[in-house]
């Protein structure tokens, strides 16, 4: 079976750089904290972004059906999502690389 060994992005949504490696064989809580405006509490953490990330890496689209350009950070021009994923069955490693410049056609 295949799992998520790290995540990497760059400039995707609210993060400069995310790496994120997930416990394996246990549930995972992610809590946000915003760190820029008191009152918002959790929201614009980025808890969103850390599985848009993770769904863009595997299916090359966002979830909530927006452009890819939107999900590029406002002081970017280009986002850039990397995953690893491990097969403990075969022992293989999977690489997968996104990168929005490639998926919106600029070379």
């Amino acid at each position: 079976m295949w799992t998520l060994e790290h995540i990497h992005a760059e400039n995707f949504s609210a993060f400069r750089t995310l790496d994120y490696s997930p416990a394996q064989k246990h549930t995972t809580l992610i809590f946000g904290n915003n760190m820029d405006n008191d009152s918002q509490k959790s929201n614009g953490s980025g808890k969103s972004a850390l599985i848009e990330a993770i769904a863009v890496g595997l299916t090359g689209a966002t979830l909530r059906n927006i452009k890819t350009e939107e999900i590029i950070n406002d002081n970017a021009d280009e986002a850039v999502v990397a995953l690893e994923l491990l097969n403990d069955f075969s022992d293989d490693t999977l690489l997968i690389y996104f990168s929005t410049l490639s998926k919106i056609g600029i070379k």
